[in-house]
């Protein structure tokens, strides 16, 4: 396996779909590619962060404020009260 190879399972290595001999060579690279591991690194470091700000984003939007709801069903003609 070579680097352009191992970007190209990358995704599928991360989420353990790869079969186990490729996934063998993937681990075989990547213990003899310090580039390849920085990048495996980074890679897990990007998902980490994008999860992250996914459930902060999500924490603070868990509840909508009440007059916020109402001027949005207002104005789309779904007030009722």
């Amino acid at each position: 396996m070579n680097c352009r190879e191992y970007v190209e399972f990358l995704m599928a290595y991360v989420n353990d779909e790869l079969p186990p001999d490729q996934a063998d060579a993937f681990r075989q690279h990547i213990s003899d590619c310090p580039p390849c591991i920085n990048y495996l690194e980074t890679y897990h470091d990007t998902l980490e962060l994008e999860k992250r700000a996914y459930e902060e984003q999500e924490a603070l939007f868990e509840e909508a404020p009440e007059n916020l709801v109402k001027a949005i069903l207002a104005a789309r003609g779904e007030d009722k009260a």
